[in-house]
């Protein structure tokens, strides 16, 4: 277990995804993209009112239950983006093949990243990054866009 997994500190940035089914997107989060479980707060009747994930050290997530809302609007327009490091792109794609679930990636992008794509159960898209080219600075990068652009 790493020194991040289970710190508590003020978290400058985080998601709050309002789902339909806390324990099968904890299960998702944790058990098929490898999200560490911080803690859970259980709700009045016992049911867990909301679980605390993370991806990273400040990488966090909080799932709460909510109401779904229409299937052509929840997550529309909305992506979460994680950094790598403790699992390489290629890596989560082979954990998410050998899941049998659907995504599309990793794909290596203009902005020299390498991306993997993934919606979860409620259809926010999940987006995981890293740098696709270690060796390229950030003036290499703009000139490859401005010679890919004509």
């Amino acid at each position: 277990m790493t020194e991040f997994e289970n710190e508590i500190y003020a978290m400058p940035c985080f998601a709050t995804l309002s789902v339909n089914d806390v324990a099968s997107s904890v299960d998702f989060y944790c058990n098929k993209l490898g999200f560490k479980k911080i803690f859970f707060m259980e709700g009045p009747s016992g049911e867990t009112a909301l679980a605390h994930l993370r991806w990273a050290m400040y990488a966090d997530l909080l799932v709460v239950p909510g109401k779904q809302e229409a299937a052509d609007q929840k997550g529309s327009g909305i992506s979460l983006t994680f950094a790598c490091g403790r699992v390489s792109v290629d890596e989560l794609a082979e954990r998410l093949a050998k899941a049998g679930l659907e995504f599309s990636g990793p794909a290596i992008t203009p902005w020299n990243a390498k991306e993997l794509r993934i919606k979860d159960p409620d259809g926010f898209l999940l987006v995981f990054t890293e740098q696709a080219d270690s060796r390229k600075d950030f003036d290499e990068v703009i000139g490859d866009i401005k010679k890919a652009q004509g």
